[in-house]
């Protein structure tokens, strides 16, 4: 005789997949209730592991992302949760005195911020609704943007938040413009150097770009310049290596200013040259990314040079 064992009924709490309660899930979906009740637009909380699972395969340095991950748990020190916790006497933001400094404030609706934000498109695709929260902002904006301009809100987001830092803690004002471009550079830069196997030739085709030995008794040198942090410093980096590959010298230094791409390329050269001039080297390769930088440096050299320079680059375009 055969029998059918069956559990007892239970109470099972639907927004886990345990079905267990959590204090976590509990806390989102009385926001998620709270923002329906007020009109706003909410992110629901099926939603919510699809947001997380967006933001950390976002295209983007890791600081990035932890820092959109805590601007989405609204635990960045703005003066509103400073004022909540009683460290500060009134939360109003000091960039702008117009409202209390949310996150949301801070990073989007600051005057301060839209001077940053109004060169960038994105600020039309985003700015046709109220969203109450920086949560609900990022939960929209994912539905909206492409992976690039996804990538993009990132480092705009991080850069306004530095801009407000360097303001209230060092006592001037970036300025928005070059903030944006700093953020295009930063962007554009991990992408390429993290989430691209190959590069795209001016011909349009593909190609890998792989390091070549110079001819004998030549040596190669390897030169970059790089945007480090926010605050205008530009790291200079040069590799010098035999016709064996082996290396022969490396160094890098800090070169501190507003210098567009093709000046830090520019600095970064010479600094390959003098290190090779150091060494005693003359028959050597000079490498590098920057097309138009290696033309100023072959125009400049040209006419008069005291060592046997001959210049091999790579141009890569996206």
């Amino acid at each position: 005789m055969g029998y059918v064992l069956r559990n007892d009924d239970r109470l099972v709490w639907h927004h886990e997949k345990k079905g267990c309660y959590t204090v976590r899930s509990g806390y989102w979906l009385a926001c998620a209730i709270r923002d329906r009740e007020d009109g706003e637009v909410g992110a629901s909380n099926s939603n919510f592991e699809n947001i997380w699972l967006r933001l950390w395969r976002m295209q983007v340095a890791n600081k990035v992302k932890v820092f959109l991950w805590r601007c989405m748990h609204e635990i960045l020190p703005c003066r509103q949760k400073l004022f909540l916790k009683q460290v500060v006497s009134n939360p109003i933001c000091l960039r702008c005195h117009q409202a209390p400094k949310t996150v949301l404030h801070a990073l989007w609706d600051c005057p301060a911020a839209r001077e940053v934000w109004q060169f960038s498109a994105l600020q039309d695709s985003c700015n046709s609704a109220y969203y109450g929260c920086f949560l609900n902002l990022f939960h929209y904006i994912l539905t909206v943007l492409t992976d690039k301009e996804l990538r993009h809100f990132g480092y705009i987001c991080w850069n306004v938040w530095n801009g407000r830092n360097t303001q209230l803690f060092q006592g001037y004002k970036p300025n928005a413009f070059q903030s944006y471009q700093h953020m295009q550079e930063m962007a554009e830069e991990f992408y390429q150097a993290n989430c691209t196997s190959s590069r795209s030739t001016q011909d349009g085709s593909n190609r890998v770009v792989n390091w070549e030995r110079p001819p004998a008794q030549f040596v190669k040198i390897n030169v970059d310049g790089t945007l480090k942090t926010y605050d205008s410093v530009r790291v200079l980096g040069v590799v010098i290596r035999d016709e064996r590959g082996e290396l022969i010298a490396a160094a890098a230094k800090p070169v501190c200013g507003m210098f567009t791409p093709n000046v830090t390329e520019l600095f970064a050269i010479r600094f390959g040259l003098q290190l090779a001039r150091v060494l005693g080297l003359k028959h050597i390769y000079l490498e590098s990314d920057a097309q138009a930088a290696i033309r100023m440096a072959f125009q400049c050299w040209e006419s008069n040079r005291e060592i046997s320079l001959y210049f091999l680059f790579h141009v890569c375009f996206e």
